[in-house]
């Protein structure tokens, strides 16, 4: 949030922004257990102490925007008055798509700042809006002192899941990829399709008795596709190049979806057409003497030292400092 769109109130107003904070803190700390059985003393004054140097208060003025799409530092807003409005750009094109808004009373924010990845949505006050807030660092902090307010501040998101998402969530498995480990080999029966959370995978086709790399597979990308949706075998063998966790998605859910959601349908094809044009691409780049795009989605940074008389920690930590100082970096 840009600092020339938040302007402080006045004390009458902030004092009874913060205790509405304070109000719609506490209901989130407070543990839904009975207190006589729970372990954990649910005591206010100490939650509420938890507020007293991290809790700001603002006013933002009609058409500011809180949070893009894209940004890491997020933060978590409470509304007390006005109106926001989360919204999406279109995969295929820069439009945005209005996904719903926020009234008085609700958060907004605690997605991106759960999970630790960068905001799905943009965030954008529509009205005038009077705002209560709490940074990321803020909410670790409290966490750590409160932990059950995670498992509150996550049932606020469960009522904004569709569906489709729901379902989803309930037939995934998680599951965690020792490095080394293959996923599937090729000539495996294709019964489901792979999402990377984090690691990296690293696809091997063997001919003649010789393995040559297809490609690598960050955060966020989908393997096994091609097969999964044409109901092909394997066309290759797939590893863990370090610890990796993947949701598998298996192809009786990717029916359901198929027939229930049509409009998924179209983006899974966008999606199996560029798995068969990038190892076309690959070659063309190859042919032409330029670098292939192999190594693209790099999550890792690794500095090996020539010598012994390089300084690498303090190369390392001015290395840190100009990438830091990139935004959305």
């Amino acid at each position: 949030m840009q600092n020339q769109s938040l302007f402080n109130l006045n004390e009458l107003e902030a004092t009874d922004t913060r205790e509405k904070l304070r109000l719609n803190f506490h209901s989130l700390s407070v543990c839904t257990m009975d207190r006589r059985t729970s372990p954990i003393n649910v005591n206010q004054e100490k939650d509420e102490s938890l507020l007293d140097d991290v809790l700001c208060s603002a006013v933002i003025p009609k058409g500011t925007l809180l949070v893009t799409q894209g940004e890491v530092d997020c933060s978590v807003y409470f509304l007390i008055s006005g109106c926001l409005q989360v919204s999406q750009k279109d995969m295929d094109s820069s439009e945005e798509n209005v996904l719903y808004v926020t009234h008085p009373g609700e958060f907004v924010g605690s997605l991106s700042v759960i999970t630790g990845e960068p905001s799905l949505f943009t965030i954008k006050a529509v009205k005038f809006c009077q705002l209560g807030v709490l940074s990321k660092s803020d909410i670790y902090g409290i966490l750590l002192q409160r932990p059950r307010v995670i498992l509150n501040l996550s049932s606020t998101l469960t009522s904004r899941l569709t569906p489709l998402v729901r379902n989803i969530d309930y037939a995934l498995d998680w599951v965690h990829m020792e490095a080394g480990r293959a996923i599937y080999r090729q000539g495996d029966e294709s019964d489901c399709l792979y999402i990377v959370l984090n690691g990296r995978l690293r696809s091997v086709v063997t001919q003649n008795k010789k393995k040559e790399l297809v490609g690598e597979h960050g955060r966020g990308e989908l393997v096994g596709v091609v097969e999964a949706l044409t109901q092909n075998p394997r066309m290759a063998t797939v590893h863990a190049v370090r610890d990796t966790e993947v949701a598998i998605l298996p192809d009786g859910l990717l029916n359901v979806i198929k027939h229930k959601y049509p409009q998924v349908v179209s983006r899974l094809i966008h999606l199996l057409g560029e798995s068969i044009l990038s190892p076309m691409k690959a070659m063309q780049l190859e042919h032409s003497g330029e670098a292939s795009e192999v190594g693209t989605n790099l999550g890792t940074i690794a500095i090996v030292q020539a010598s012994d008389e390089v300084p690498l920690s303090n190369f390392a930590f001015e290395l840190s400092l100009a990438l830091n100082s990139i935004e959305n970096f």
